[in-house]
């Protein structure tokens, strides 16, 4: 199952599966730095805390075949994106919305107090 969520943790950036999962993870992080409010104080970073459904993620486009043989020759019927590549193929990657179907499938997370 792909990620669907990502969180900020103040410092990192990490994905999730489900909503709960990047929520807790901020939980975690906020309850770190309230330990560490008495002694030192807040840290400016903790109102960076967040998460939150991914949009877009990039994903693998068309590939196109390379033939290094005939690459920039008169003529030649294949149009060589890499003239001189050593490759067998060019792949391309493109920003693709995430299916609506993903993010509707996960469950609800209730506020907790």
């Amino acid at each position: 199952m792909s990620a669907r969520f990502w969180s900020y943790d103040g410092d990192t950036w990490d994905t999730h599966v489900t909503a709960e999962q990047a929520r807790n993870r901020c939980l975690r992080a906020l309850d770190q730095y309230r330990d560490d409010a008495p002694g030192d104080g807040w840290a400016e970073e903790v109102e960076s805390i967040m998460w939150g459904p991914i949009a877009e993620r990039v994903v693998e486009g068309a590939r196109q075949e390379h033939v290094p043989e005939c690459s920039g020759e008169e003529g030649c019927s294949i149009d060589c994106p890499i003239p001189g590549s050593s490759h067998d193929y060019v792949v391309d990657f493109d920003l693709q919305p995430v299916s609506t179907l993903e993010i509707d499938s996960a469950a609800p997370i209730a506020p907790t107090s």
